[in-house]
């Protein structure tokens, strides 16, 4: 124990590497940026500020995902896209990827752009999910980002860091909501505003449990979530032609804060109705009919997540006759080696629905799948906005497993039974 609390955090190694120099928790420090992603809808409102502040420090550096709702965004910031696009010309942004590549965060761990060890700032919801890779990730407010992406440098307060050793291998029907409602519940308070690091038997996990275990805790309240690089992340990256260096650079004056253990075998299905609240177990039976299911997106549509719905679908037979299943995978990579699995095929024959990447069940698909009075479950929060008086449908967050057994079923299970 005394050993691994002393030893300096990768995220700390990063920031020291960053400002060149060891960092101490608690200190203020100037970091130079590897890479700023802007995906999502604060993408047209952050890229009017850099107008006003200058122009990129890096043409090369700044990638911009046009990954988000028009027509919405449109009652802000008139002509988003057509603005991103004028924007990407005048200043030659070599990385820009359009609508139909996917959810921004994950095109560009796909694609290579983020590699780990690199520091990233950007905008998006799930802009922590290329924590998964190895990379740190800080997620800043318009004013700050457009700063950060005219000096290609940010100030930071050095947060504390936390380990969380993992032992043990995970359910199957385990999905990243319900490792990291296992975590928030072991780390309580010590989630919010701190840095989460994965050791110990983490490094059992595929690339894509861990970019939504790492998006999820930035959105509970982590102010990032990591799992250091390893053979995987190596392996993962030479699939896709580039070579990495596993091995951590840069030093620090500091540790972590504390450590706590998560037994991963105890790790259970659960359900919650937002990411900041608590969660449910779900049980073997329950009556909690619902009406629609999507499963899909940020945090519950690569392909890792998809076969497990895939697998479900196939052994129960068909969607519930009384439930609508939506399914949408995160990129066009994942919808690909979908298709090349046969999983469209069981998708369409159980009679789901495949729509395009979206935040959430309110933007995927182009429109609001599912609308106020209907009760859903989902791997993802609504995520759509709307005008006064319009309501929404009641949410059950779970994991694609649980999703898919919900759409056969009909109501909210443990998954475990469907997957044994």
């Amino acid at each position: 124990m005394a050993n691994r609390m002393t030893e300096a955090a990768k995220a700390h190694q990063i920031l020291s590497q960053a400002s060149d120099r060891p960092v101490r928790v608690g200190e203020q420090v100037e970091v130079s940026l590897t890479r700023a992603v802007l995906s999502g809808a604060r993408v047209p409102a952050t890229l009017v500020r850099t107008r006003k502040e200058g122009k990129p420090w890096s043409p090369d550096d700044l990638i911009l995902a046009m990954d988000f709702q028009a027509p919405e965004v449109e009652s802000e910031i008139p002509r988003s896209r057509a603005l991103c696009r004028d924007f990407a010309e005048e200043y030659g942004l070599r990385n820009v990827f359009d609508l139909n590549m996917g959810i921004g965060s994950h095109v560009v761990v796909e694609s290579t752009q983020i590699t780990p060890g690199q520091l990233i700032v950007g905008c998006g919801r799930c802009l922590g999910v290329v924590g998964g890779i190895g990379a740190l990730p800080l997620r800043l407010e318009e004013a700050d980002l457009a700063r950060a992406i005219v000096t290609g440098k940010t100030s930071i307060t050095v947060p504390p860091c936390v380990r969380v050793e993992v032992v043990g291998r995970l359910p199957r029907q385990a999905g990243p909501l319900d490792v990291a409602f296992a975590v928030s519940r072991v780390l309580g308070p010590s989630l919010g505003g701190r840095m989460v690091e994965f050791h110990g038997d983490a490094h059992l996990w595929g690339v894509d449990l861990r970019v939504g275990l790492c998006g999820l805790l930035m959105e509970m309240g982590a102010l990032a979530a990591m799992v250091p690089v390893d053979e995987i992340v190596a392996k993962f990256y030479k699939e896709r032609g580039k070579d990495i260096d596993p091995r951590a650079d840069g030093e620090s004056d500091g540790g972590f804060e504390t450590e706590v253990t998560v037994n991963a075998q105890e790790v259970e299905s659960v359900t919650a109705l937002d990411y900041a609240g608590s969660c449910r177990s779900l049980a073997a039976s329950d009556n909690t009919s619902i009406h629609g299911v999507f499963a899909g997106s940020c945090y519950g549509g690569r392909y890792d997540d998809l076969a497990l719905v895939a697998e479900v679908l196939k052994k129960e037979g068909r969607v519930h006759p009384d439930v609508r299943l939506v399914i949408s995978p995160a990129t066009l990579e994942t919808a690909q080696a979908c298709l090349a699995a046969g999983f469209y095929e069981t998708f369409l024959s159980a009679g789901a629905m495949v729509v395009v990447p979206g935040g959430g069940p309110g933007s995927a698909g182009g429109g609001a799948i599912f609308g106020e009075g209907e009760r859903i479950a989902s791997t993802a929060e609504y995520h759509r906005a709307l005008e006064p008086g319009q309501g929404l449908p009641e949410v059950h967050l779970l994991s694609p497993a649980a999703a898919a057994v919900a759409a056969t079923k009909g109501r909210l299970l443990d998954p475990s039974e469907s997957l044994a």
